[in-house]
């Protein structure tokens, strides 16, 4: 069972939340008791290393902040890494969208491709390996530049790190990703482009060579994805920065939607190489279904 006082925590920091309760009870907790017996079993003095999974909007953010502030109130130090953060530079993207400009996955970030592999995996193997009194710079990435379209930020602006850490969140909507045969996307209309995708998959391998275990919220839905997208785009707009109109991250959205459903359905312990993998499927109200 939970500790009380994580419980507690949890239940106030939701506690003006839509369907709060509901979201501690049958989503928040199950996974913080699965990562404590987990961490329980860990047996290097390496932190436990966290991948979790899930679309675009469907509370990944949330969860993992959540999960840092609960474990670090039973003493683990916790810290949340995105792969969004390891996006290509507003330049780089620029760049890459040239090369491909017959591919209209490449045009924008988020698909694989889009990412700057070594930088990611430099990073997760910092601070995988800190010691005290080490410092490392974690890269962050800025969505709401170039009216949405995003950039990274100076390096003034990266996250320090500067002591070892017990438990890590990697996150991320196309973690753990792998690359499927070509029968698996061949009545695409625009499978030339798919397959071009599918062929940088591979370069993520290695970032996965440092997870232990593995969460994913799989949506009973991929439909909801682009719901769940716009609501986040108009809240980030809300809090005064700047992003994409409804048409745009609507067309934004829908060009992933081919994604979720050819990779998705088959993330699983087998496609991953890793054998502690929970799977939790979510409604459109991002609940266990």
């Amino acid at each position: 069972m939970a500790d009380a006082k994580v419980r507690e925590f949890l239940r106030q920091r939701f506690y003006n939340h839509p369907s709060g309760n509901d979201r501690v009870e049958l989503l928040y907790l199950p996974i913080f008791n699965w990562l404590t017996d987990l961490k329980r079993k860990h047996s290097t003095k390496a932190p436990l290393f966290v991948g979790i999974n899930g679309p675009q909007g469907a509370g990944k953010s949330t969860l993992t902040a959540a999960l840092v502030e609960a474990f670090e109130l039973i003493g683990q130090k916790a810290l949340t890494l995105s792969i969004d953060d390891f996006y290509l530079t507003h330049d780089e993207q620029k760049n890459l969208a040239q090369k491909f400009s017959h591919n209209s996955f490449l045009k924008q970030r988020g698909y694989p491709g889009t990412h700057d592999i070594k930088l990611g995996e430099k990073t997760l193997k910092a601070v995988n390996e800190i010691k005290r009194n080490q410092e490392v710079d974690v890269p962050t990435y800025d969505k709401s530049k170039y009216s949405g379209q995003g950039d990274r930020n100076p390096s003034s602006l990266w996250m320090k790190i500067n002591h070892p850490q017990d438990i890590i969140f990697l996150e991320g909507w196309m973690l753990g990703f792998t690359q499927v045969p070509v029968e698996s996307y061949s009545t695409l209309s625009n499978r030339n482009d798919f397959s071009e995708i599918n062929k940088f998959l591979p370069a993520y391998e290695s970032w996965m060579k440092f997870l232990n275990c593995f969460v994913y919220l799989k949506p009973d839905n991929y439909k909801n994805v682009l719901s769940w997208r716009v609501e986040a785009e108009e809240n980030m707009k809300a809090s005064g920065k700047l992003g994409m109109s409804k048409t745009e991250i609507t067309a934004y959205i829908e060009k992933f939607l081919p994604a979720y459903e050819i990779y998705g359905d088959r993330l699983n312990a087998q496609s991953t190489g890793i054998k502690e993998f929970l799977q939790i499927k979510i409604g459109k109200n991002r609940l266990p279904t």
